[in-house]
């Protein structure tokens, strides 16, 4: 991410459910309208690829990260 003047749109719903579930301890709640593209940069062009494993037990190995090489942005207000 990228610290940018504006807010970026698509966060909104993403900020909207982390307030409600601050209030709403041991609830699940589901993301209306919820895209993954949203949180990826718009240029999908550069990218590092590695095999590695999760940073949380187990630990299991086997995963592919994918690390792009542009940002998205996000207004200091959203961070």
């Amino acid at each position: 991410m990228e610290l940018s003047p504006d807010d970026d749109e698509e966060f909104v719903p993403l900020l909207n459910i982390i307030e409600t579930l601050q209030r709403r301890v041991n609830e699940g709640m589901g993301l209306e309208d919820f895209s993954v593209k949203n949180f990826l940069p718009r240029d999908l062009a550069g990218f590092y690829r590695y095999d590695g494993s999760l940073t949380t037990p187990a630990c299991n190995e086997g995963i592919l990260w994918t690390v792009f090489t542009n940002t998205i942005p996000i207004s200091e207000n959203q961070v």
